[in-house]
């Protein structure tokens, strides 16, 4: 995977994935943020990291919708999953709690993820990097 920063969307993987959910229609998105957050939460094995990566992504979307998350920079606007109402953008009810249990799971002990960040001696800063998105899933 080819990393150039510390931040969710600093890899290949997670720009790739994030052109394939730009690309997707606004059903199709939820569909493809719900599903890898799924996969990431169900594997049970040491949790690869390209979907570690994608979970990540998919988990700051998420993040950015939500109150506080305005300053995130997720790649889409407010109106990602349908527009906005009085209460701001439109999220699915699962979706925060799916993230926030798919993004633990990506940087718990089991991950090709966090191996990755710790050979390369910089899991501080790439832990770093995902605390604001921990923060407001977690509120």
């Amino acid at each position: 995977m080819g990393t150039w920063g510390y931040g969710p969307f600093d890899n290949d993987t997670a720009a790739d994935w994030m052109a394939d959910l730009e690309e997707a229609g606004r059903r199709e998105r939820i569909t493809m943020v719900r599903e890898v957050l799924k996969a990431t939460v169900a594997e049970e094995e040491f949790l690869d990291g390209a979907l570690a990566a994608e979970a990540i992504a998919a988990a700051t979307v998420v993040a950015a919708l939500l109150p506080g998350g305005e300053e995130l920079e997720s790649g889409f606007d407010e109106d990602i999953f349908g527009e906005p109402d009085d209460n701001g953008p439109h999220v699915p009810e699962d979706l925060p709690g799916l993230a926030q249990a798919a993004l633990d799971r990506a940087l718990g002990g089991d991950s090709e993820w966090v191996k990755m960040w710790l050979d390369s001696g910089e899991i501080d800063n790439a832990l770093a990097e995902l605390d604001p998105i921990r923060e407001i899933l977690g509120s």
